[in-house]
């Protein structure tokens, strides 16, 4: 997921026709929804609560990660190394 996700530049990384809600009473209790990326096979475990529908918060979650992405993109163009854990 992760390696085909830097080759595609990460496009539909949070698309919401591959997010899938994986139902999980537990994590739900904690306020917390665990949403996949079913096309990366990538799983948010923090990025949804249950106060709120995806919907609701999808733009606020993928402005988040378009943030990184963005600084993910520019340090592997840089000059500097990179360690990627």
């Amino acid at each position: 997921g992760v390696i085909r996700s830097i080759e595609n530049n990460f496009e539909d990384f949070v698309s919401k026709k591959y997010l899938v809600l994986n139902h999980n009473d537990e994590l739900e209790k904690k306020n917390i929804r665990c949403v996949t990326n079913n096309l990366y096979n990538v799983i948010f475990n923090h990025d949804f609560n249950s106060n709120k529908t995806i919907d609701e918060q999808l733009n606020d979650v993928k402005l988040k990660y378009n943030k990184k992405i963005t600084k993910f993109l520019n340090a592997c163009k840089s000059k500097q190394n990179v360690l990627f854990i």
